[in-house]
């Protein structure tokens, strides 16, 4: 279970650039604000798109995804807390559905071919977004992703 308080620990270059980066700005002013967002879905907008022929790895994990409304309303309601607030905020569904459950899900949503999966190591990694609901009124409106 990972949320706002625990330390990343980046492995790949992208990812070391971006807690640099997020570093920086955390470090310009007490009251700057990070977002991260969860894997970004919509009615348009989903990575079965892109994993079509391809093995999905890690069928057991589950997904951490928002969808784009709940992205915009949750990155507003920070935007109206006041102007010496600051932190990080993960902005990630409380709905986290395995892998192989939510793609087998999409697909048949799509009328796509079912997904083929890689079956690997299992890693389970949980996002949650505690701080955005304890500092702000935000809610969910898309709480249940196999919809």
């Amino acid at each position: 279970m990972y949320d706002e308080t625990i330390t990343p620990r980046p492995e790949s270059h992208s990812a070391k650039a971006l807690l640099s980066c997020e570093q920086e700005v955390l470090d310009y002013a007490a009251s700057s604000v990070i977002v991260r967002l969860g894997g970004l879905i919509g009615d348009n907008r989903n990575p079965i798109f892109q994993l079509q022929g391809k093995l999905i790895p890690n069928p057991e994990g589950v997904i951490n995804f928002i969808t784009q409304r709940d992205a915009i309303k949750g990155i507003e309601a920070i935007l109206k807390l006041p102007i010496e607030k600051g932190g990080i905020f993960n902005l990630v569904s409380p709905h986290h559905p395995k892998r192989k459950e939510y793609y087998e899900f999409v697909s048949k949503k799509y009328a796509l071919p079912s997904p083929k999966f890689q079956e690997d190591k299992f890693v389970h990694r949980v996002i949650n977004s505690d701080a955005i609901l304890r500092e702000t009124t935000f809610e969910f409106k898309d709480d249940n992703l196999l919809i």
